[in-house]
């Protein structure tokens, strides 16, 4: 009874001294360089293409509705935040730089990034219905990063999360002809569900791979990792695509692959005097 009536005291102190504080509005994005503290959105297209600094900056937590609209960036970033952000619905197109660079974790949701040297990149990043299009990098994560729903078509690297990349539902294709291309990559765990991974020079690398209901098909080398798991799941193709400079397979690992109902066609054992698993049809 005492903490309920010390609550009801502590409520009639806030409604005397003006009353429990709203979330403000959200703020409308008309110009280059604007700094937004809290949610905003954009008003119309925004070009800053000829903008030297970031186009827009996000001081705190908070969403930018991009509405549908088109946000052209200059020579350096498209978006930066500072806090935990979202972006959503619209493109971020022509950053020198980032098209949207988060410090801290970051949400994005229904956008498309194209021609951008960096797409998305933050320390913890969560995508979805993303369209990254002929950027450099597609999205980067300094820690962990999961991609559903999306497509990357013509990126060097989709990709890239240090401690975990996870895909589901998404398609990787038709790389850059920059040298060295890659799907998924991480320098621990990768798994991959649902999703298509073709032309690249390196589908997926990573330390643990699990792939899951998924296509490997036509890239240079296909999984890389020292531990495979592939559930219902097809990787053919990579050993003899174009893409391939030497001593490309299907499955490259240091521990045999594990496969459940899944096919593969070439594997190559990177121990010391390994040839292949025997695990694939051209073994």
């Amino acid at each position: 009874m005492m903490y309920r009536t010390i609550g009801r005291l502590a409520l009639v102190c806030l409604i005397l001294l003006g009353g429990i504080a709203e979330a403000s509005d959200p703020v409308a994005v008309t110009s280059c360089g604007q700094v937004v503290d809290g949610d905003g959105f954009l008003a119309a297209d925004l070009d800053c293409s000829a903008y030297g600094p970031t186009a827009i900056q996000m001081d705190g937590n908070g969403t930018l509705d991009l509405g549908g609209f088109t946000l052209s960036a200059g020579v350096t970033n498209g978006i930066a935040c500072f806090g935990r952000c979202t972006i959503i619905n619209g493109t971020v197109e022509g950053a020198g730089q980032y098209g949207i660079k988060g410090f801290g974790n970051l949400v994005v949701n229904n956008l498309t990034v194209r021609g951008c040297d960096r797409g998305v990149n933050a320390r913890r990043l969560e995508v979805t219905l993303l369209n990254s299009v002929d950027n450099r990098f597609g999205v980067e994560a300094l820690k962990k990063v999961t991609v559903t729903d999306s497509s990357f078509v013509g990126n060097w690297k989709a990709v890239f999360g240090a401690r975990s990349a996870k895909l589901l539902g998404t398609t990787i294709s038709a790389a850059s002809t920059e040298d060295g291309s890659r799907g998924v990559n991480t320098h621990r765990r990768a798994i991959v569900v649902d999703s298509t991974i073709g032309g690249v020079k390196y589908a997926v690398t990573a330390t643990r791979a699990k792939i899951d209901n998924s296509a490997i098909v036509d890239n240079g080398w296909g999984v890389w990792a020292d531990a495979i798991k592939l559930i219902d799941t097809s990787v053919s193709g990579n050993g003899i695509s174009p893409l391939c400079s030497s001593s490309c397979a299907d499955l490259t690992s240091t521990a045999k692959p594990r496969l459940r109902n899944s096919t593969c066609g070439t594997s190559y054992d990177l121990n010391p005097g390994g040839t292949n698993w025997g695990v694939c049809a051209l073994d």
